[in-house]
């Protein structure tokens, strides 16, 4: 960040900021149900029976898959509709990227870590993210998750939420308010997919992971940096998950 971290455009520049990211937020759940019930209709009209009862690993893999392809389009399509494409900044790593990316995800290791310790202390419970669940009952789904979040989940969400959320708020209020706004929209964005008591501090620490993501993304200004540290901390927890329930494995994170 440099040392303009606040400032206060013009009201038409603030209003079409929160219009823009609520409106793409909203489009791309919207158009990523589309997109997946759609291709899943198609699978089993041509005979390949993918549904939630039958075929529940394959159902909950492409769901995921074919609705972050959505978030995709939505995030491709409204910054070239646009003409906003200086909102996502991305060229091949620098050496300096690489070490963004190290120190990103140990950051990330060192918040979950010390939320969890603090959540433990407090008898704080936290919710769960329906796919780990899922995951659970049926633990290969972690590892097809694990291509998944690399090629589609990752790039989604930081297209939209680094990328798109972070910028257009970026113009209207300066760099610090825009990380602090789409981390908790990003954190809001997943209330959607929780089961069990204690959402609001599930979302408050998706909220504080969203966070390092955004303050790196300032620093770095390539959205590459922030996918890779993303999808490595999502691929880690599905590892994490798969090696606890299938071998009994439990990894201090």
């Amino acid at each position: 960040m440099g040392p303009d971290l606040y400032h206060t455009a013009d009201r038409s520049v603030r209003l079409e900021a929160v219009v823009a990211s609520l409106g793409v937020i909203a489009l791309a759940f919207v158009l990523g149900g589309v997109v997946a019930s759609t291709a899943l209709a198609i699978g089993n009209s041509l005979g390949i029976t993918i549904t939630e009862d039958a075929t529940p690993v394959a159902y909950d893999a492409l769901s995921t898959l074919f609705s972050f392809i959505g978030f995709l389009l939505v995030a491709v399509g409204y910054v070239y509709s646009q003409g906003k494409t200086d909102l996502i900044n991305y060229r091949r790593p620098t050496r300096s990227d690489l070490g963004w990316i190290v120190g990103g995800f140990v950051a990330l290791i060192v918040a979950a870590t010390v939320i969890g310790q603090l959540l433990g202390v407090f008898g704080i419970e936290s919710a769960q993210n329906q796919i780990i669940e899922r995951g659970r009952a049926n633990p290969v789904l972690f590892l097809l998750l694990v291509p998944i979040t690399v090629f589609a989940v990752a790039p989604a969400e930081e297209l939209l939420f680094r990328g798109i959320v972070q910028g257009e708020f970026r113009r209207a209020y300066g760099p610090l308010p825009a990380v602090v706004i789409a981390s908790l929209l990003f954190g809001i964005s997943h209330s959607g997919a929780l089961s069990g008591s204690g959402q609001i501090t599930y979302l408050a620490v998706a909220s504080i992971l969203g966070l390092v993501l955004g303050v790196v993304y300032e620093r770095t200004d390539n959205v590459v940096v922030t996918i890779a540290i993303h999808a490595a901390w999502n691929c880690m927890l599905y590892l994490s998950e798969w090696l606890a329930v299938v071998h009994g494995i439990e990894l201090p994170i």
